[in-house]
């Protein structure tokens, strides 16, 4: 019986020797040979100068970007994809950290902002005009429009929206700034029919239009929105004093006719 009992721990002791030795081999092996997991995706952004980038920003050109990509501590290192036309290059910091854009042409280029397998998207306009309302017939189009409230309809937005479109086209600047002033528009009718949607239109049309303003004194102050609210507003005061003027003559002929009977 004692016997038994001594072999039994010389056998317990052997297993556990043997199984802390294959425990220490296969952590050294693991060490050497199999690869750390990677750093967990993280959210990404960019900074420019303490600011962060919105998802689509406009500069001037020619001119040079430089931006910082911020990531959470422990996420994955950044990497950062240019899409400039056809090509796509990645970009690379310098020393201190920052990433440098140069558009010496008006364009539009794409950033892909990578940390793991987080993505996140940006869009940068290099306009070249000093200011869009420079652009010939630019004012002309925005009169053309507010030339006919409040009877304004979707055809007349889908028509001026394009014209807009092509114009700017022309002239390499985004289609976006059309989007922004359409909304403006928008926002001015609904305020004159007295829906409470206009707040959100007009808001719409600040988030767009806000990123325009290096180029457009629309955009940029409150000057050139007053100028267009002024024009939309009297536009539709004086198509107002159309439609009470036309009533006023319908009524005079109605009480003609009843007093001629």
């Amino acid at each position: 019986m004692g016997y038994s009992k001594y072999t039994e721990d010389i056998v317990d002791r052997w297993v556990e020797d043997t199984r802390e030795r294959e425990a220490a081999f296969y952590r050294q092996w693991n060490r050497e040979h199999v690869p750390p997991p990677p750093p967990a995706p993280g959210d990404i952004y960019l900074q420019t100068a303490g600011k962060l980038l919105e998802d689509e920003e406009v500069f001037p050109a020619p001119s040079t970007f430089q931006f910082s990509a911020v990531v959470n501590r422990d996420a994955a290192p950044p990497e950062l994809t240019l899409r400039r036309k056809s090509q796509r290059l990645a970009l690379h910091q310098n020393a201190a950290g920052l990433y440098t854009i140069t558009g010496a042409n008006p364009e539009s280029v794409e950033i892909d902002a990578a940390s793991g397998a987080y993505h996140r998207a940006y869009v940068i306009h290099f306009v070249e005009i000093a200011q869009i309302e420079r652009i010939p017939g630019l004012l002309d189009e925005i009169k053309r429009l507010t030339s006919n409230p409040p009877g304004w309809t979707r055809e007349h937005f889908d028509d001026f929206r394009t014209r807009l479109r092509d114009l700017l086209q022309k002239n390499s600047v985004p289609e976006n700034f059309a989007h922004g002033l359409v909304e403006y528009f928008l926002a001015v009718q609904c305020e004159a029919n007295q829906d409470p949607a206009f707040e959100q239109r007009l808001e719409a049309a600040y988030v767009i239009m806000r990123k325009f303003a290096p180029v457009s004194d629309i955009a940029a102050g409150q000057r050139g929105r007053i100028a267009l609210r002024r024009a939309a507003w009297a536009a539709i005061e004086i198509k107002r004093g159309e439609r009470t003027f036309r009533h006023s003559q319908e009524v005079q002929r109605t009480r003609a006719c009843e007093r001629s009977r």
